[in-house]
């Protein structure tokens, strides 16, 4: 049996708690990955802090979702003085469903999350619910969750 390193993904709220234990139930990891629901972007640090006092060598990813408002720098500056070390930074301009949206469509020009999700998923009214996002969930195929990580790889080279 191979001991796998533990690496904490801390991140805000529903939406990245169904895609992650999603993508976990489907694929093999080489990492034992606990994930951290913050419950909003404001205490991803808190809940970082806390882990990071107790499980100091574990890895650590913090997603982050923009929301149109906030700016790369203003989050980092909230970690002035804060021990960062094996820690990523994962960052989503406006919100994470614009990530379930890229498993789908090439197009970077996306201006109406809810009427692409409403066309692509066939969900009306999108609010962030748990039953709309279930059914989002569902149809995830191992295609699409591929195109996602190739469209944020090449985003990322990009930045």
């Amino acid at each position: 049996m191979k001991i796998k390193e533990d690496i904490f993904l801390i991140y805000e709220g529903l939406t990245e708690d169904k895609f992650l234990n999603h993508l976990i139930n489907i694929y093999e990891n080489k990492f034992n990955v606990i994930l951290v629901k913050a419950n909003g972007v404001d205490k991803i640090k808190d809940k970082y802090k806390k882990k990071k006092k107790t499980f100091n060598y574990s890895r650590y990813a913090l997603m982050y979702d923009l929301d149109g408002k906030k700016t790369i720098d203003d989050i980092k500056k909230q970690y002035e003085g804060i021990d960062l070390s094996n820690t990523t930074f994962y960052f989503v301009n406006p919100n994470f469903e614009l990530v379930l949206l890229m498993g789908k469509t090439n197009n970077p020009n996306i201006y109406n999350i809810n009427k692409e999700i409403e066309s692509y998923y066939g969900v009306k009214e999108y609010r962030k619910q748990e039953k709309q996002i279930n059914k989002i969930m569902k149809q995830l195929k191992n295609e699409e969750i591929n195109n996602i990580f190739k469209r944020l790889k090449l985003i990322s080279r990009n930045d």
